[in-house]
């Protein structure tokens, strides 16, 4: 039997019929032995792409395991050994990606000279190309910054002109962490007045739709969300609703005693509310918008 008649018996191999005649139509056939050669080269490379099919539905699978781990360990704000957990999780990785998330984990748990090692370690792991250097240099000077802050014994308040400048430079470009967390240390500091912009689903598309037919369950959910928290020196407040006019933060203990009261300015979404000088506790932080509540969440405060 030729090789060419057992490629028609099999229907995986029926596509390389039309090959086979192509090479069968030289003026100069091919032996047995050379078509045999280029069978044996077209099953190698199947083999080949169907190993590459089967490593990157691996990667695949563990890329969206590892990303349901961090959301677990993320969305546990009461539990502060659950960024312990995140921070082993991703030490355990060998990205780029987790290296960054790792050093702001470290941030987050207060660990300076952790974060600042790993950080100016990175270069020495990665070939980077511009865009990974960029990213590089601005995580660089924001920690730069807090190690200053660190060594000055200081806090926000004690930044420099030169520390601001950089802070601004990072605010207005970066679209990373370090930029996220720039803005909020000069909106902190009064430095910076930032609006979210809030992008709503057009006309006709299948978002829109969506959102007209879950409005009546989202009306349900609470428009606040806080964070960091637990906190120490200061919390976010953000405003998930489009029409942040005339809002009121109050903030009670667990006796339900008024704590602090502040006002957010008109169209701003996102409001730094300091709570350095209140008391370790749980608290309740409640949010007015013309006169209405608009959410109420659990804040705890830990020094």
């Amino acid at each position: 039997m030729l090789i060419k008649d057992i490629l028609v018996a099999n229907p995986q191999a029926a596509k390389s019929v039309e090959v086979m005649d192509k090479v069968d139509e030289k003026s100069q056939p091919f032996t047995q032995e050379m078509l045999a050669e280029i069978l044996l080269g077209k099953y190698m490379v199947a083999a080949k792409e169907k190993l590459e099919a089967q490593v990157g539905w691996y990667r695949h699978s563990r890329e969206m395991a590892l990303k349901r781990l961090k959301q677990y360990y993320l969305s546990d704000t009461l539990n502060p050994t659950m960024m312990d957990s995140l921070a082993d999780l991703l030490a355990q990785e060998n990205g780029l990606q987790e290296k960054y998330e790792l050093a702001f984990v470290y941030l987050k748990n207060g660990q300076l000279t952790e974060a600042t090692n790993l950080i100016n370690g990175l270069t020495n792991q990665f070939t980077l190309n511009t865009q990974q250097q960029e990213l590089y240099e601005e995580t660089q000077d924001y920690v730069e910054i807090l190690n200053d802050l660190m060594d000055a014994d200081t806090n926000f308040t004690g930044l420099t002109e030169d520390h601001k400048t950089i802070l601004h430079y990072l605010a207005g470009t970066s679209q990373t962490r370090a930029g996220s967390y720039a803005r909020n240390i000069l909106m902190f500091i009064g430095e910076l007045d930032y609006s979210e912009p809030i992008l709503l689903p057009e006309e006709g598309l299948k978002s829109s739709k969506a959102f007209e037919m879950t409005e009546a369950v989202i009306k349900t959910y609470s428009k606040v969300k806080l964070y960091p928290n637990p906190a120490r020196d200061f919390v976010i407040v953000e405003l998930l609703t489009g029409n942040a006019t005339g809002s009121e933060i109050s903030l009670f203990d667990n006796l339900g005693r008024l704590i602090l009261i502040s006002n957010i300015p008109a169209r701003e979404q996102q409001y730094v509310l300091p709570i350095k000088k209140i008391d370790t506790g749980v608290y309740i932080v409640n949010v007015k918008c013309n006169g209405k509540t608009i959410g109420s969440e659990k804040l705890t405060i830990s020094k």
